[in-house]
Order: C-alpha cells, then sequence, then structure tokens
C-alpha cells in the first residue's frame, strides 16, 4: 500500500477507537447515574425514573 494509504487508515482507526471510548465513557457514566438514583430510592420503577429524568 502507499504511504497515504496506510497514513488514512491509521487515522481511521484511531478516529474509531476514540470514539468508542469516549461512547463507552459517556454510557458508563449515565448507567451508573441511572443506578444509583434505583439504589437510594428503590421504590423508583423504571418509568418514573425516566419521567424524572425527562423533566430534568
Amino acid at each position: 500500500m502507499c504511504p497515504f494509504c496506510l497514513a488514512t487508515a491509521a487515522l481511521l482507526a484511531a478516529g474509531t477507537a476514540s470514539t468508542g471510548g469516549l461512547t463507552a465513557f459517556a454510557m458508563n457514566k449515565y448507567f451508573r447515574a441511572r443506578h444509583r438514583a434505583q439504589k437510594n430510592n428503590p421504590a423508583l420503577n423504571s418509568s418514573e425514573l425516566k419521567s424524572k429524568e425527562n423533566a430534568s
């Protein structure tokens, strides 16, 4: 492969990896917050929790 093709492939791989890492980090933070909310108030069911999230 030509050097330009290798550089492009490397940039694509790096961009995909960093985007995947950021997505995983954001989802982890989101689900931890939901888990904490349910743990602190077990009377809330999932529909009540969703309506509280949408309100804020």
